[in-house]
């Protein structure tokens, strides 16, 4: 993996799901983007997306996410297996064609990738070159305040994203904030291990320091909360999301192994 990322086509992946638990929730609509430069020096864009059918309830604050309610899946969803096969061959084939997959907030989608492919019977995810724009930029604008969603982020680097929470159009917002990342921070002639290694260390830290905060803002509870909780109940709420808090990149394999057992 010595090839400079500036040179490497750029491939972009996105996940709707049924929740955030890559144990229990299900993937509900994928879809996966693969942009070229062509020789007149613009970009070709080809895409597939998924919808699956669950074999599960999608909860309605789920379906006011991404629009995909139960009825919907069960009407116009595949198998779910044969659905995800297919996910995890195209995802699998970027990146044996030399891709970067361009992934926003990349442990949520490829743990659940990881997941519910140990689940149905495959092998475990093992990712190519990944380039995630909410680790690059919390590593390189540290100090901007406000949000850090895929909305904020485009409105903040001005990127065009025609309609959030649907797979095709994060995926392919994802990847221009990465282009342009990758041009504004310099990152064209980092090779592929260097920009994989610096999002490890990246993502670690980001996690430490925001377990750090949620156990300093525990130690400041004086009182109980608006909505009645006790000191204790408020302090019990953050230490545990703290202890919760993995610093795995770009798989939280401590989720991903338990989902499998």
């Amino acid at each position: 993996m010595t090839t400079a990322v500036g040179s490497m086509p750029l491939a972009a992946f996105d996940l709707e799901t049924t929740g955030v638990d890559p144990a229990n929730d299900r993937i509900v609509s994928a879809h996966l983007a693969r942009i070229v430069i062509n020789e007149h020096g613009t970009a070709d864009m080809s895409g597939r997306n998924w919808i699956l059918n669950p074999d599960m309830e999608i909860p309605v604050s789920a379906s006011k996410v991404h629009g995909i309610t139960t009825e919907h899946a069960r009407e116009h969803g595949q198998d779910y297996s044969a659905g995800y096969a297919e996910i995890r061959s195209a995802l699998d084939k970027a990146w044996a064609d030399g891709f970067i997959v361009v992934v926003f907030n990349a442990p949520f989608d490829l743990t659940m990738m990881h997941a519910q492919g140990v689940r149905l019977g495959h092998a475990e995810l093992a990712p190519g070159a990944v380039f995630d724009p909410l680790v690059i930029d919390k590593a390189m604008d540290q100090f901007r305040s406000g949000k850090r969603t895929l909305t904020t982020q485009c409105q903040h680097y001005g990127v065009k994203l025609d309609n959030a929470h649907e797979a095709k159009a994060d995926a392919v917002a994802a990847a221009r904030l990465a282009w342009k990342m990758l041009r504004g921070y310099d990152f064209t002639t980092a090779t592929v291990e260097q920009i994989m290694e610096c999002q490890t260390r990246w993502y670690a830290e980001q996690q430490e320091n925001f377990a750090r905060y949620l156990r300093k803002t525990a130690r400041s509870i004086t009182e109980p909360d608006e909505d009645g909780r006790s000191v204790d109940e408020q302090k019990a709420n953050l230490l545990a999301r703290a202890d919760g808090i993995t610093v795995d990149w770009p798989i939280r394999l401590s989720l991903g192994q338990r989902s499998a057992a």
